[in-house]
């Protein structure tokens, strides 16, 4: 699964990390995950491969 954190990393300078209420684009929907980005990430991978897409996206 492919992560693009690329948004996320201009708009805060910096990779994101640590806990919060992360904010992924799926596909066209927008999710947010509250938690560890570890943690949020991977529920947002699920979600992505149960809708058969192959990346998400970090918005900031």
């Amino acid at each position: 699964m492919r992560v693009e954190t690329n948004e996320y990393e201009f708009s805060h300078g910096r990779k994101p990390r640590g806990t919060g209420c992360w904010a992924f684009q799926i596909g066209e929907e927008t999710v947010f995950i509250t938690g560890t980005f570890t943690t949020a990430k991977n529920l947002a991978a699920k979600n992505a491969r149960d809708k058969g897409l192959g990346f998400i996206k970090v918005l900031p």
